[in-house]
């Protein structure tokens, strides 16, 4: 009898998560930082004169229909920096399209972004971000499976469902902000960099309900991260740690580790003529939540990433330990890594 109404109770798990309005939560990342401006707005233009990323997400395929999250942002900078160092004014944009379990709740939402990035010094940057846009919600109610519908001999579709929804299908506007400090100290024989970042989204509080009556609010999601690329004295190898808080309502998240990357050639400083190329190899950890493998190959400006996450929550005895499935694309231009150009 238990092994028989395993799915069902993680059935309604998962529903509860996607349906509970306290608990409404933004769509997460394995490979956060390259979804950029959904970590922090103060992120555009910071790394490059301008790059567009493509990242792909699927989860919870062992446990009900799939989660699918797709992020697609492109930023620039307005003045691009040549043999030279200055303030500088970016922008970028991103549209976020994430739907969740058998209800089709599906979430679009297109933000622009604008920062300013101050110089502190020939090698640390601070910068400030603000992001505003609008989004779309929508949940496919015909779809559903309610507890009201189900009797001691099975599921009746001719119940009632008891639940109440006044519409189906709604739009709000959205804000977040994002400040972040940047180091970037290069060398013949070295690189050290870092960033660090604090951001906050949904300032605004946006209205984020589907139920009659629902006075339901989009919790503020705060952010904190750190991340870098320390490369070893006189060696083809570098370390990328990582540590990512995330904070929505009373949800939390922390993510952290590091990648080790091997750099196949290094690049011509001043000819091109030899394209940089790497790859990289990452291990991490979500707290209480899954383990995440990483890989990641650069050629020049092209990046591509995978990521598999292991689930170690209370939830792999439904999900089989499987997580979830992640890939990128990024295409950046270089000028040596964030403001320090090398040409």
């Amino acid at each position: 009898m238990k092994t028989t109404h395993t799915p069902f109770f993680a059935l309604i798990f998962i529903l509860s998560l996607i349906l509970t309005s306290v608990h409404a939560q933004d769509p997460h990342f394995s490979q956060p930082e390259y979804s950029p401006l959904n970590l922090n707005p103060a992120l555009a233009g910071a790394s490059s004169p301008f790059q567009g990323i493509l990242l792909y997400r699927t989860q919870w395929s062992t446990v009900t229909t799939p989660y699918l999250t797709t992020s697609a942002s492109f930023d620039m900078r307005f003045k691009r920096n040549r043999r030279g160092r200055y303030n500088t004014l970016a922008a970028g944009i991103q549209v976020l399209h994430d739907k969740s379990g058998i209800l089709a709740v599906t979430s679009t939402t297109v933000n622009g972004t604008v920062a300013y990035h101050a110089l502190l010094s020939e090698v640390s940057t601070l910068s400030a971000g603000l992001s505003f846009g609008a989004g779309q919600r929508s949940l496919n109610t015909a779809d559903g499976q309610w507890s009201s519908q189900y009797t001691p001999t099975g599921y009746n579709s001719g119940l009632s469902s008891g639940e109440s929804f006044y519409q189906s299908i709604y739009s709000f506007l959205d804000a977040g902000a994002g400040i972040l400090y940047s180091y970037n100290n290069y060398s013949n024989t070295e690189r050290r960099s870092l960033n660090a970042g604090l951001s906050a989204f949904h300032v605004n509080r946006p209205t984020y309900s589907f139920i009659a009556e629902g006075n339901e609010r989009l919790p503020m999601r705060y952010v904190a991260f750190f991340n870098g690329e320390f490369e070893m004295t006189d060696s083809r190898g570098s370390f990328l740690p990582g540590i990512y808080y995330q904070r929505q309502a009373v949800s939390s998240e922390l993510y952290f580790g590091s990648y080790y990357k091997y750099h196949f050639h290094k690049g011509t400083r001043y000819t091109g003529f030899n394209r940089p190329s790497s790859l990289s190899i990452g291990l991490f950890g979500r707290m209480n939540d899954a383990a995440v493998v990483k890989f990641m190959f650069e050629y020049d400006q092209v990046s591509i990433g995978f990521a598999y996450d292991l689930n170690t929550s209370s939830l792999s005895d439904y999900s089989q330990g499987q997580g979830g499935i992640e890939f990128f694309f990024r295409y950046s231009a270089s000028d040596g890594g964030g403001f320090r150009n090398r040409e």
